[in-house]
């Protein structure tokens, strides 16, 4: 692999490794796109300032995410349909978030199972378990049925089918 310097860098090996459809998908913002372009803009606009001589030797880049330990201050988001890009892409995912120390959040739009995401990883396991069963019921209104059908399969340990 070429060095990688840049998130450009990485954009460019994946126009060239990756089928157009699904660069299509990752390259697009929704609706207008108002909120992808505000976000690239801003991410533009952050200059970092270089130093050189400086002792590293005790610096260190872990910091909390929501009260939990992290290990850099990074997260990997909902990233829709991960396992479109990569068959398990979402366990995958997981993995190398906790293999980095960082916080994991799973897409509504995964491939993959919220249980067999949580199977994959070993500190989330039980974490993730005490999470679900301490939320209570989602109510019609303040959430989408599907949300309320997957808390319950979650919640009573049960698994739904769609058709």
């Amino acid at each position: 692999m070429p060095t990688v310097t840049c998130v450009e860098d990485l954009r460019e090996a994946a126009h060239r490794k990756v089928p157009r459809m699904f660069i299509d998908y990752l390259e697009a913002g929704s609706y207008s796109q108002e909120t992808l372009k505000a976000n690239r803009a801003d991410l533009q606009a952050i200059k970092l300032k270089q130093k050189i001589l400086v002792d590293v030797a005790k610096r260190s880049t872990a910091t909390k995410i929501l009260g939990k330990p992290a290990s850099i201050p990074l997260a990997l988001a909902p990233i829709g349909l991960c396992g479109m890009q990569r068959g398990n892409g979402e366990i995958l995912a997981a993995r190398a978030a906790e293999k980095a120390g960082i916080p994991f959040c799973l897409s509504t739009m995964s491939v993959c199972s919220i249980e067999d995401v949580a199977d994959s990883v070993s500190r989330q396991r039980e974490r993730s378990r005490a999470a679900i069963e301490s939320v209570e019921e989602p109510r019609v209104g303040h959430a989408s049925p599907l949300t309320i059908l997957i808390w319950r399969c979650l919640r009573l340990g049960t698994r739904a089918e769609f058709l």
